[in-house]
């Protein structure tokens, strides 16, 4: 077996044991006659920082981040064996980077990005980084107006929740403007996301699929290493120009 092949295996290994785990501490708290509502579940498994004041968020590390509309800035972080967090404020800026997990490329298989899960719950926010993650925007409950300007590096994100098992459609979820600036990034846009605005800027080897979803309009800049996966009935509805670099 190649090394590669060892690493991936172990590391696959350690995360259900680590579920394994976690399932059983719930099954004997119920067993004691201790019963928790999943409010208290997620107390248990994760540490929630919440900050007032923040404009721009950075995820950095290979964390899978689901990010969730909502009024108030909360980042769920996993307890237990998941590698190193740290959680450190600058300024206007919260900043979450994680250590000790391996991360893999931005091009791989939706499946193989078994990171350590961190909820996220986002207002408006200026701006959010991802670097070397995965990420999913989840807007099923249908909020209306929601936007989000996203910088992405070496990071796999995706538009509407997906369901491994079954790629089932769900309710369609709106969108309002999507702004992407990606370095070797995958941004995909899952189909049942229904998006009115798409502004993405692409670049050294990064690529952008609509997967049968809705988007109105939109701007796609792109260089000559990106790829695009646009269908007719979207295609026909985006500007596409070259990203023009500058001259050193």
């Amino acid at each position: 077996m190649k090394t590669s092949d060892k690493i991936l295996l172990y590391t696959t290994v350690s995360f259900i044991g680590i579920f394994v785990v976690v399932d059983l501490l719930h099954l004997a708290n119920y067993r004691r006659g201790k019963i928790m509502d999943f409010g208290a579940i997620e107390r248990q498994d994760y540490e929630a920082h919440e900050e007032e004041g923040i404009h721009w968020l950075v995820l950095d590390g290979p964390m899978r981040a689901n990010f969730y509309p909502a009024d108030r800035l909360k980042v769920d972080i996993p307890r237990g064996p998941n590698g190193h967090f740290q959680v450190r404020r600058a300024g206007d800026t919260l900043i979450v980077s994680l250590e000790g997990v391996w991360a893999r490329g931005a091009h791989d298989a939706y499946s193989s990005y078994d990171y350590p899960s961190v909820p996220v719950f986002f207002p408006a926010l200026k701006g959010i980084k991802l670097i070397n993650g995965f990420a999913v925007l989840d807007n099923s409950e249908g909020k209306k107006g929601v936007s989000a300007a996203l910088e992405l590096d070496s990071t796999q994100c995706w538009v509407g929740r997906y369901d491994m098992q079954g790629d089932t459609v769900a309710r369609v979820e709106p969108w309002d403007t999507l702004s992407v600036k990606g370095v070797n990034c995958n941004f995909i846009v899952n189909r049942q996301a229904h998006v009115k605005v798409v502004e993405a800027r692409l670049d050294a080897k990064s690529e952008l699929s609509d997967r049968f979803s809705i988007i109105d309009t939109g701007h796609i800049q792109a260089d000559s290493t990106t790829a695009l996966h646009l269908r007719g009935r979207n295609l026909n509805k985006l500007r596409l120009d070259e990203v023009v670099h500058p001259i050193p």
